[in-house]
């Protein structure tokens, strides 16, 4: 029968070499967490605290032809909070007014590499494009927190942005022509205009007018392209009501999604 005295021996001296070495790992352990929590950890912060408490982004708007461009900063080391990872970008747009209802319009939510947007305006009136209109955008960052996966909005940084006044045509005027079809239903005429140019913005597609949209008594008769200067047609006139045949026509410009001011043609009229 094989000894069973020396295999007690060794077991013991393994277990109670293993028992030493996890002391040690374990004390080793304490003591660099102890270290690393005096000299970098912090506590994991609250919601609360990360909404209220964090930081914004540094952010700019540009106003384009084709729509406004937000460019955004933000420092995911030094400002995300502890205890959380940065999830992305929340871009969200309001229109004051009445109709507003103090409500922001979720825009994008945009990945956490990237920091820029172009608002494509959708669902934005024509009424709401024109000189003088404002909008007001809001870059929220939000944050997963690492334990548990909750997402939680940041500091959001507010930007507004003006549309700035955009010329309209300098002349517009309107003028009887000759015609095959010159009775009392059918006016020929012909509606003429001096081109509106822009000096700033040529970067922004702003250099020209894109587009002219014309007029007649409140409804929009046509629309032409930016080269154009004049615009010819045959207006049908009822003759139960004829009034002013050359009266209510009026154009603007149009700059990509943008419109400039209304211009009437009651100051140029001719063979009318």
């Amino acid at each position: 029968m094989l000894p069973t005295g020396p295999r007690r021996l060794r077991r013991s001296q393994l277990i109670a070499g293993l028992l030493t070495l996890s002391l040690a790992v374990a004390a080793f352990a304490a003591t660099s967490w102890l270290a690393t929590d005096r000299t970098s950890a912090q506590p994991v912060a609250s919601p609360t605290e990360v909404v209220w408490q964090g930081s914004p982004p540094t952010a700019t708007i540009t106003l384009h032809a084709d729509g406004p461009v937000l460019n955004w900063e933000f420092d995911v080391e030094t400002q995300t909070p502890a205890g959380w990872q940065l999830g992305g970008f929340w871009v969200t747009r309001w229109i004051p007014g009445p109709a507003a209802h103090n409500q922001y319009t979720l825009l994008a939510t945009v990945s956490s590499t990237d920091q820029r947007y172009q608002d494509s305006m959708s669902g934005v009136s024509e009424a709401h494009r024109v000189s003088g209109a404002q909008f007001q955008y809001a870059v929220w960052p939000f944050f997963n927190r690492v334990s548990d996966g909750r997402e939680q909005a940041g500091v959001p940084v507010i930007l507004t942005l003006t549309v700035p006044a955009l010329p309209a045509v300098t002349r517009f005027g309107v003028e009887h022509v000759s015609g095959l079809r010159d009775s009392p239903h059918w006016w020929p005429q012909r509606l003429w205009w001096s081109k509106a140019h822009l000096p700033w913005g040529a970067n922004r597609g702003f250099a020209t007018a894109s587009q002219y949209i014309l007029y007649r008594r409140d409804q929009e008769y046509a629309r032409v392209s930016g080269s154009s200067h004049n615009y010819s047609f045959e207006a049908y006139q009822d003759p139960y009501h004829p009034g002013d045949k050359c009266a209510g026509y009026k154009i603007r410009a149009r700059y990509g999604l943008f419109y400039s001011d209304y211009v009437w043609a009651e100051e140029h009229r001719r063979y009318c």
